[in-house]
């Protein structure tokens, strides 16, 4: 299944698992900031979501944060 969180994409055998199971593993690999909003195929996701095989996660900070810190 393809992560992605600009500018990293990646096939990645994430399939199976939670959204926070996969920012947490990936979390240094992708440097996948905390707040960054979930999206599976496009729709948000909350961290108790399910990615299956074939789908596509990717994780977005709010527009207008990029470089923020708070």
């Amino acid at each position: 299944m393809t992560v992605l969180h600009a500018p990293y994409s990646e096939q990645l055998p994430v399939g199976e698992m939670t959204v926070r199971a996969v920012r947490e593993r990936f979390n240094d690999r992708l440097d996948i900031h905390p707040q960054a909003q979930a999206f599976v195929d496009g729709s948000p996701a909350d961290e108790d979501s399910v990615v299956h095989e074939g789908q596509r996660l990717m994780f977005m900070r709010p527009s207008g944060e990029k470089g923020m810190e708070r």
